[in-house]
């Protein structure tokens, strides 16, 4: 599971996916 938000947020997608990667973050902090 930390290797999906984990990569999201090193990569430069995360700029194409704004909705994408919040979700994980707040998903993660959830978690």
């Amino acid at each position: 599971m930390v290797s999906g938000p984990m990569m999201s947020r090193t990569s430069p997608p995360d700029e194409k996916f704004p909705p994408f990667g919040a979700r994980i973050t707040a998903f993660t902090s959830s978690s």
